[in-house]
């Protein structure tokens, strides 16, 4: 790319600061001929990052993609329905258009969200996330909710799997110049009834830690009323939820479990 200026001021919506990276990309309108599409992944591990948000509780999430720059922004728990910046995200920058200055440049985006992660932001299960999602890709100002398709079609469409470790959306053919895509319910809402606190649970088993242990918290497996995020257990349907409360020695073994459970109206 060419004509790029990282960090020379820009105005955006009437705010004035420096250029980003996707901003750059999406200045150059044609790709050169010898192009190359940049491909990457990211795994959260820390509440620090690009952009706002709490990544802490978005360990193990990965993202790839096609395109000449990308970054993921989480405002996590928030769950606004239009993407403006709350909820998981993703922005995607490349040329407009191939060489030949007329053929849209394509790519692709992968995102995979782990259980944790669905339960902690949206307080319920992979599979009853993938069955209420809305999935939005926001540019120039206009946002527009994309639709799930299992084989190729006209326009934008995505293709979405789940099973209990998480939930996998592939984009086939993203277009560019600078498109944003929002992940959150289709109500803009979590879908958990009420939560506990991984830490009041852990005050309640009334066990205490081996020298260098540490705690750790599960529901129990397969719960229809119940799932553990990252720091709390959410409860999605009405009855009762069964947990487990482990105390670890600092070589991860168990040294004592205490089981219980608490009601989820």
């Amino acid at each position: 790319m060419s004509g790029c200026c990282l960090g020379q001021a820009v105005t955006v919506g009437g705010v004035t600061g420096p250029e980003t990276p996707e901003q750059c990309a999406s200045r150059v309108e044609v790709a050169s001929d010898n192009a190359v599409q940049l491909w990457g992944g990211v795994r959260f591990q820390t509440s620090t990052g690009v952009g706002s948000g709490n990544f802490g509780n978005l360990i193990g999430m990965q993202v790839s993609a096609a395109s000449f720059v990308y970054y993921t922004n989480a405002q996590c728990p928030t769950y606004s329905p239009n993407q403006t910046g709350n909820g998981v995200s993703v922005n995607l920058a490349g040329p407009h258009f191939e060489p030949d200055g007329t053929t849209l440049a394509t790519g692709t985006l992968g995102v995979f969200i782990p259980a944790s992660a669905i339960a902690q932001c949206f307080g319920t299960t992979p599979a009853l996330f993938a069955a209420s999602m809305s999935i939005t890709r926001t540019e120039l100002g206009s946002t527009v909710v994309l639709a799930p398709l299992t084989s190729p079609g006209t326009g934008e469409y995505y293709t979405v799997t789940s099973d209990a470790t998480g939930v996998r959306f592939y984009f086939p053919n993203v277009t560019y110049s600078e498109p944003h895509y929002g992940f959150a319910t289709a109500k803009g809402k979590a879908l958990d009834r009420s939560s506990v606190t991984f830490v009041s649970l852990e005050k309640k088993s009334g066990e205490k830690l081996p020298k260098n242990g540490h705690w750790k918290v599960t529901a129990k497996a397969g719960s229809k009323v119940c799932v553990a995020g990252t720091s709390a257990i959410f409860g999605f349907a009405k009855g009762t939820c069964s947990y487990s409360v482990a105390a670890l020695t600092s070589a991860g073994k168990v040294s004592v479990t205490k089981n219980g459970t608490f009601s989820v109206k």
